[in-house]
């Protein structure tokens, strides 16, 4: 399996008998509308070990899950698909080249985390916005969940030698698991392909302003090369930037199409729009608009653009391929 197919994984089975709630506060319009997906808004929601959705009890405008003995009980369960994504960890660090188990483990921790926070919120949301009071039971069920994967984290920092972690809580960390939330719901339904990568841009959209003026977290900005896997990404990305210097739109979607035909640079669920803003930063110039980028689509057969960037990076990139 590729990398971005085991974090996939990875992450199906954190969302094994899982329950959440997404408030409407939390996203846009354009989400809370879509009738494919806003029943999953303003509910207890419960996925089932299929990842299917239990449907929220609607009777009297009760909006929590209907049998609360059997979600504890299922919950109870979680920490076997936990101890699994720890077995299939350690068996692609046998397998997998260095840099990419690194990139696969930084990325879960990441998305471990963000779980973490989520849980957090999730505790202190209900109590205040659903109506009727959820039950004890239901309260419970969140804060068995949220310990689990706490106790799944020190698990990963002691069988992988890991440093502790910040979890600062941002908005954007909570987003981010609502859009993760989506992603792996309609991994059987491809129509709701399109509805993510609108939803994530218009949310991210939303949030641009509310980043620029928090001032506390001082994240360094990402380039590329945060996301190319190769460990010579630096250099990569250097190359790529001395001597694609006036590229825009599709034409940038070629390099790092390129790179990831390549299997360094992934495209992951939900990280379009971030992507972007890497080449932003990467570039420092203007590279066109997001959908110029991103809407086209582009046959690695046959499209002459294509094809004349990926002869130019074989060239340029081939003693670095070499290593």
């Amino acid at each position: 399996m590729n990398p971005e197919t085991i974090i996939h994984e990875l992450k199906k089975n954190i969302f094994r008998n899982f329950v959440f709630y997404i408030p409407s506060s939390l996203l846009n319009k354009d989400m809370t509308t879509n009738p494919e997906i806003n029943y999953l808004i303003d509910k207890v929601i419960f996925l089932d070990y299929n990842l299917m959705n239990s449907l929220p009890n609607e009777i009297n405008g009760e909006n929590y899950i209907i049998d609360e003995d059997l979600t504890i009980k299922n919950v109870l369960t979680k920490m076997e698909f936990y101890d699994k994504n720890i077995r299939m960890l350690l068996k692609e660090k046998v397998n997998m080249p260095k840099h990419e188990y690194k990139y696969i483990l930084h990325k879960y921790l990441d998305f471990i985390n963000k779980g973490i926070l989520w849980g957090k919120s999730q505790s202190d949301l209900i109590k205040v916005l659903v109506k009727p009071t959820p039950s004890d039971k239901i309260i419970q069920a969140f804060n068995i969940q949220r310990q689990f994967l706490i106790d799944h984290h020190k698990d990963l920092e002691l069988n992988f030698k890991i440093k502790k972690t910040d979890k600062t809580i941002k908005n954007t960390y909570l987003i981010s698991f609502i859009m993760d939330l989506y992603s792996i719901n309609s991994i059987n339904d491809t129509s709701n392909s399109n509805i993510i990568e609108k939803t994530e841009l218009n949310i991210n959209d939303e949030l641009t302003n509310s980043d620029k003026s928090d001032n506390s977290f001082n994240e360094p900005q990402k380039t590329i090369a945060d996301y190319i896997t190769h460990p010579k990404s630096k250099q990569i990305e250097k190359i790529i930037t001395e001597n694609f210097k006036t590229e825009k739109g599709l034409s940038i979607r070629c390099i790092i199409e390129y790179l990831n035909y390549l299997n360094i640079m992934p495209f992951e669920y939900g990280k379009k729009i971030t992507i972007y803003k890497s080449l932003k930063n990467t570039f420092q110039r203007d590279i066109g608009p997001y959908s110029t980028i991103w809407t086209g689509k582009i046959d690695r057969l046959q499209d002459k653009s294509y094809l004349s960037i990926k002869k130019t990076l074989q060239k340029l990139l081939e003693d670095i391929l070499k290593t």
